[in-house]
């Protein structure tokens, strides 16, 4: 096991093209300097033909959020003037008029 930890390991650390730090504080201040948005910026890489398109799709996602913001969640309450069961089966038959609510008459009106 001793050989197993630590040292380089194939597909280990950053990708090619993947920023640093440094990388992302200079396109930042590149930025600023242009007055140009990071939206701007995700466009740019997304249009253009000569990026690869690895890149182009990642400058898509960067930029969707500034485009298309997530729908929040709503709570919902719903209340029920009537019995569902009971609208269900009358509109069935006209009848029934639901199974805790049916009368003796009822079922026996049913059976014949």
């Amino acid at each position: 096991m001793a050989g197993k930890h630590g040292g380089a390991r194939p597909g280990a650390g950053r990708k090619k093209g993947v920023p640093n730090v440094r990388q992302q504080a200079k396109i930042v201040k590149d930025l600023m300097e242009r007055g140009e948005s990071p939206l701007d910026y995700f466009v740019s890489i997304m249009k253009d033909q000569n990026e690869p398109v690895t890149r182009r799709d990642w400058a898509a996602a960067q930029a969707a959020p500034y485009c298309h913001p997530r729908l929040a969640s709503v709570d919902q309450t719903t209340t029920f003037k009537t019995d569902p069961l009971s609208d269900i089966l009358n509109a069935i038959d006209g009848r029934t008029t639901g199974i805790k609510t049916g009368t003796e008459d009822d079922k026996k009106e049913t059976l014949q």
